[in-house]
């Protein structure tokens, strides 16, 4: 986001995002690069497959998805509803946990960007 080409900072929307769990994690990940840890290597920590990956997963549309489908399955089978909420529970906890970092720098940072046209 270009600021100087019409846009401006939600001011509300960054104090709410700079005391967010996010943000926290962000900050001690900041602090753990040091001056040999290559543009690369950070661009590549936060575009990675997985991280984007678990923060969909995570996000409040996957959640509604998930909710309907095993909803869904449940009326036709609760054992396989059983199975199916176990399964997610598995992939949120163990396999895609989300990612605060990833989730920081692509979805709070841009938030609080508006356009002022």
């Amino acid at each position: 986001i270009n600021l100087s080409k019409g846009a401006s900072i939600d001011i509300q929307k960054f104090v709410k995002i700079k005391n967010s769990k996010e943000c926290k994690e962000f900050r001690e990940w900041l602090r753990t690069i040091n001056d040999r840890t290559t543009d690369e290597e950070i661009l590549s920590y936060i575009n990675s497959f997985k991280g984007k990956l678990a923060n969909f997963y995570n996000s409040t549309s996957s959640k509604t998805i998930r909710f309907l489908a095993n909803t869904a399955v449940g009326l036709l089978s609760a054992p396989a509803s059983i199975g199916l909420g176990a399964l997610d529970t598995f992939l949120l906890e163990k396999i895609l946990p989300e990612n605060g970092i990833v989730s920081f720098v692509n979805n709070k940072i841009p938030s609080i960007f508006r356009d002022i046209d």
